[in-house]
C-alpha cells in the first residue's frame, strides 16, 4: 500500500468536496439575499444543505464500506455533474431560484460522501491513533485550501449569477471523478488489505440498521454525540445569524475577501496541528476538542456586539485559525477504536452527530425574521445580533456541561499526569 496515495485521494476529494459546498451555502446564499430580496431563500438554502449533510452521512459510509469508496464517490459526482448540466441548460428560467436549491442539494449530496470517503481513507494507512491523527490532519489543510478557493470564486462569480455557480460547480463534479478515476487501482488494494489483527476475521460491514449501535456500545460517544449535535448547531446558527450582521457594515465581495483570508489562516491552523502528531490520543482530542469550542463561543459573542468591521474580521480570522484543529480532534476521538470494516458508516455517524440539530437552527430564522423583511433592515440586523449571541452562550455552556460528564471526567483521570 502506498500511503502517500491514500493520502493525496483523501486530500484530493476533502479538497473538491469543500469547496464545492461552500460555494453552494455561501455563494447561492448571497446570490439568493441580492436577488430574492428577502431572508427566506437564503435560510432554505441553508436548510437544504444541512438536512442533507445531517441525513445522508450514514447511508453514504456504508455504501462506500460495502461497494467501495472510489465506486459510492463515482456515482455521487456523476449525478452531481446532471444536476449543473440542469441548471446551466435552464438557469436563465423563471424556476432559477429552484435550481439554485437543487444545486445546493447537489453539492451536498457531493460533499457528504467524499468527506465521509476522506476521513475514513485514514485507516486505510494505520490502525494507530497517532498516524490516523496525522493523516487527518493533513486532510485538513486541504479542506481549508478548499474554503480559501470558494470565497475565491465567489468574488469572482458573483456578478455572473446561477450561470456562473453552476458551470463552476461542473467542473469541480469533473476534476472529482477524474481523481476517482486515476486512484481507483490503488484505493481498491487498500480497502482489502488486513491489518495483523483483522486478518482471521471477517470483516463484513455493519447493517445499516446496525449502524447507530456503534455509538450506543461506546460510553463516552454516547455523550460525545448530542455535545456534537450541540455544539454545531450553535455554531452554525452563529454562522447563520452573523452573516447578516456582517452585511449591515460590508459589501458581499468585502466579505467574501474577509472569508478567504480568514481561511488562509486556517491552512496556517492546519499547519500548526501537523506538529501535534506525536500527541494525538482520544483523551488529548477530547481535551482539545472542549477548549476551542468554549473559545469559539467567546469569539462568536464578540462577533455579534461589534460594528467594527477590523474587530469583526480578526475575530473571524482567529477562529478559522483555531477550527482546523477542532475538526481533527473530533474525529480522532471518533474514529480511533472504530474497526476498519466500519469506518464509513462511523464517519458518516460523525457527520450525522455534528449536523443533526443544524436543520432545526436554520429554521430558527424565520421564527425572529417576519418573511417579507430584507435582510439589511436594522431590525432584523438587531434580532440576528441576539441570536449569535444567545447561540454562542448556549455552546459555552455545552462545552461545560460535555466537561462534567462521567465518561470525560474518567477519561481525563485516567491520562492525567498523576495516573501516568
Amino acid at each position: 500500500m502506498n500511503i502517500n496515495k491514500v493520502l493525496l485521494f483523501a486530500a484530493s476529494l476533502q479538497f473538491l468536496g469543500t469547496a464545492s459546498f461552500n460555494l453552494s451555502v455561501f455563494g447561492a446564499g448571497l446570490l439568493l439575499l441580492r436577488e430574492a430580496e428577502s431572508i427566506v431563500p437564503y435560510i432554505a438554502n441553508g436548510f437544504v444543505a444541512s438536512f442533507v449533510i445531517a441525513c445522508f452521512g450514514p447511508f453514504a459510509g456504508n455504501i462506500s464500506d460495502r461497494i467501495g469508496r472510489t465506486q459510492s464517490s463515482l456515482i455521487i459526482s456523476l449525478l452531481a455533474m446532471g444536476v449543473s448540466i440542469l441548471a446551466l441548460t435552464l438557469g436563465s428560467s423563471s424556476v432559477w431560484a429552484f435550481l439554485t436549491l437543487s444545486l445546493t442539494l447537489a453539492s451536498a449530496l457531493f460533499m457528504s460522501t467524499l468527506s465521509v470517503v476522506a476521513m475514513s481513507s485514514a485507516r486505510l494507512t494505520s490502525s494507530k491513533v497517532e498516524q490516523i491523527g496525522s493523516v487527518l490532519s493533513k486532510v485538513q489543510i486541504a479542506e481549508q485550501a478548499g474554503r480559501i478557493v470558494a470565497p475565491l470564486l465567489i468574488v469572482l462569480l458573483f456578478p455572473i449569477g446561477l450561470w456562473g455557480l453552476a458551470i463552476t460547480q461542473a467542473l469541480l463534479f469533473s476534476v472529482a471523478i477524474c481523481v476517482i478515476v486515476a486512484f481507483r487501482t490503488e484505493i481498491g488494494k487498500s480497502e482489502t488489505m488486513a491489518t495483523p489483527k483483522e486478518a482471521n476475521k471477517a470483516l463484513a460491514p455493519t447493517p445499516i440498521r446496525e449502524m447507530f449501535g456503534l455509538i450506543r456500545r461506546d460510553s463516552l460517544l454516547r455523550v460525545f454525540a448530542p455535545y456534537l449535535a450541540v455544539s454545531t448547531a450553535c455554531v452554525e446558527l452563529s454562522i447563520l445569524a452573523l452573516t447578516p450582521v456582517a452585511l449591515s457594515i460590508m459589501t458581499e465581495q468585502l466579505l467574501a475577501t474577509a472569508f478567504m483570508i480568514a481561511n488562509v489562516s486556517a491552512v496556517m491552523g492546519g499547519l500548526l496541528a501537523t506538529r501535534l502528531t506525536p500527541r494525538w490520543s482520544v483523551s488529548f482530542a477530547i481535551f482539545i476538542f472542549i477548549s476551542i469550542e468554549a473559545a469559539g463561543a467567546m469569539l462568536f459573542a464578540m462577533q455579534s456586539q461589534t460594528t467594527n468591521l477590523y474587530v469583526y474580521a480578526a475575530a473571524l480570522c482567529f477562529g478559522y485559525f483555531i477550527m482546523p484543529t477542532s475538526l481533527i480532534s473530533a474525529q480522532v476521538a471518533w474514529l480511533a477504536n472504530i474497526p476498519k470494516q466500519d469506518q464509513g458508516v462511523a464517519a458518516g455517524l460523525e457527520r450525522t452527530s455534528s449536523w443533526l440539530l443544524v436543520p432545526l437552527a436554520y429554521l430558527i430564522g424565520p421564527l425572529v425574521v417576519p418573511p417579507s423583511s430584507t435582510s439589511f433592515d436594522p431590525e432584523v440586523v438587531s434580532a440576528f445580533r441576539s441570536v449569535a449571541l444567545y447561540a454562542a452562550i448556549a455552546l459555552f455552556v455545552a462545552s461545560i456541561l460535555f466537561l462534567m460528564t462521567r465518561p470525560v471526567r474518567l477519561l481525563i483521570q485516567k491520562n492525567s499526569p498523576r495516573n501516568a
